[in-house]
């Protein structure tokens, strides 16, 4: 998003461009990976976690075209915790499909690979992140 006024950028546009975005972001809600590595681990041939996160799909519905899952998927402090951004009106589709992932990821994934991405726990999802650290 640009910052600064340009030809091209009016300080109208930006302003507008600004509203959308924060729209867009106060719609997303967070869903916590835990047991997972890296996002950049491959899972096959050129072929990382990261993409296949992103290209998940919604589980097709009658009469609904599937869309992208997540907005994105991010590191947190916690090295092997992640949090994955979606829409709020694809929430619970996004917490069931991460729910049943260890066992999807454990069938297509060689198990070369699969040591690569995940520790030694199974995969788990969490609705909010619970800290280990207290203050």
């Amino acid at each position: 998003m640009p910052l600064l006024k340009s030809k091209e950028w009016s300080v109208t546009k930006i302003c507008h461009l600004a509203k959308v975005h924060r729209q867009l972001i106060q719609d997303l809600k967070r869903v916590f990976l835990q047991n997972i590595k890296d996002l950049h681990s491959s899972i096959g041939p050129n072929f990382t976690l990261r993409q296949g996160f992103c290209g998940m799909e919604t589980s097709p519905s009658t009469g609904k075209p599937k869309e992208i899952l997540l907005h994105f998927i991010h590191n947190t402090s916690v090295p092997t915790t992640k949090v994955a951004l979606t829409k709020s009106a694809l929430y619970d589709n996004a917490v069931s499909q991460f729910s049943v992932i260890a066992g999807l990821l454990k069938e297509k994934i060689s198990p070369d690979y699969y040591l690569n991405v995940f520790t030694t726990e199974p995969p788990q999802v969490q609705s909010q992140h619970v800290d280990s650290v207290s203050s």
